[in-house]
């Protein structure tokens, strides 16, 4: 286990035991418009489903491993996707909207992917240089869930 991958879980582990008190928890990011919720109880749930698509909830990828791994398990695939919702309001068919949520630091975004009838609420960051990205899922639940982020 990499030092990274270690360093996440335990981030990861601290913000459940933190939470414990209280199961739903904000997540905050520059310029939201919309609010995401992380219900503690549900973290066995996203992380079932998504390993099914090869990934584990709460790790941070390089932006070029979260398109590998989606590219082996054919997740986003032409066709099969739908936007949902950013952080920073609309959604990426929308150009004002994704040029807004382009220009922070961090945000999340919401997308259905119909091959495998799964929502997923990711995170994407990257340094001020934008030299480096990376990618956490932070939610995942199965059929198409416009609200997940509420939940």
């Amino acid at each position: 286990m990499t030092m990274k991958k270690i360093t996440c879980l335990m981030l990861l582990f601290l913000a459940i035991t933190t939470a414990c008190y209280a199961e739903r928890k904000e997540l905050k990011y520059p310029n939201a418009v919309n609010p995401l919720f992380i219900d503690t109880t549900q973290i066995p749930s996203y992380e079932k489903f998504a390993q099914s698509i090869g990934f584990e909830i709460g790790v941070q990828y390089r932006y070029g491993d979260y398109v590998e791994i989606n590219r082996t398990y054919h997740t986003g695939i032409a066709g099969n996707y739908e936007y949902l919702l950013l952080s920073t309001g609309g959604d990426e068919n929308n150009f004002e909207a994704w040029t807004k949520f382009i220009q922070q630091p961090c945000g999340w975004e919401m997308t259905y992917y119909r091959n495998h009838d799964l929502t997923i609420i990711h995170e994407t960051c990257h340094d001020d240089t934008r030299s480096f990205s990376y990618v956490r899922i932070l939610k995942i639940c199965k059929g198409k869930n416009p609200n997940l982020h509420l939940q």
